[in-house]
């Protein structure tokens, strides 16, 4: 699921991430921390979520 996320962010599209339990972010930047293989994703707003990929069910991309 990272490979997605990255390549649709590279494109400066904005990323809604929907996780297990229904819970949802939408986010303009994120990396993946190598050491605990975990996305680690920034909103407009500056908020920070951090993301499990085998929690996200699916993605969403909205071209800007």
């Amino acid at each position: 699921m990272w490979r997605e996320i990255s390549k649709a962010l590279s494109a400066n599209n904005l990323v809604t991430i929907h996780v297990v339990g229904g819970d949802s972010f939408t986010i303009e930047r994120a990396g993946l921390n190598t050491d605990t293989q975990m996305i680690m994703a920034r909103d407009q707003a500056g908020r920070v979520y951090i993301a499990d990929p085998h929690q996200v069910t699916f993605i969403e991309v909205t071209h800007q």
